[in-house]
């Protein structure tokens, strides 16, 4: 019997072992709650309308893909990003028809109001909680059409600012 604080040998070696128990456990998940985080904020999901046909959804991959590579700063800095969306479209506006693409993928890219998570050039621009846009397109001079300055900012540094146009960044892909 306890009372008061006084305990017999067996009852505190118990404790003791299943504190070690605890402990370990609690440890082997931190360890799985870092890489999870740490990959969670290396990467980002670009979300699809559910009723998009199967060749548009690989084409909203491929175009994901491309963005990821061309603009790195999105992927290293996605813990700042609240939303992506990407749609497949038949060609409508005129530099996409320019270019000579068959398709395009509009992909948005909602950033967080954070402003202190995001590289220096997109505060520059003021990029927090703006939307952000990227056309990528397929066929004839493959690239990324990109808009305003803030989206421009959150790509490889090699890509100039358009000072409020679109810059068109090209880009080698391989049809998948």
């Amino acid at each position: 019997m306890q009372s008061c604080g006084v305990h017999d040998g067996k009852g505190i070696a118990m404790k003791i072992v299943w504190g070690i128990v605890l402990v370990v456990c609690l440890g082997i998940a931190g360890i799985g709650l870092i890489n999870l985080t740490a990959t969670a904020e290396t990467d980002f999901t670009v979300a699809v309308d559910g009723n998009a046909a199967a060749e548009d959804r690989a084409l909203i991959e491929r175009a994901a893909t491309v963005l990821k590579a061309r603009c790195p700063l999105l992927t290293e800095h996605a813990s700042q990003i609240v939303e992506a969306r990407g749609v497949a479209t038949d060609i409508y506006r005129e530099p996409a028809e320019d270019l000579g693409w068959e398709r395009e993928v509009e992909i948005t890219v909602k950033l967080s109001d954070d402003a202190d998570g995001l590289p220096l050039r997109a505060r520059e621009a003021r990029a927090w909680g703006n939307t952000l846009h990227y056309f990528v397109g397929f066929g004839g001079q493959e690239g990324i059409d990109i808009m305003k300055d803030a989206s421009q900012t959150m790509c490889a540094e090699d890509v100039r600012l358009g000072n409020g146009g679109n810059v068109f960044v090209p880009v080698q892909t391989s049809q998948g």
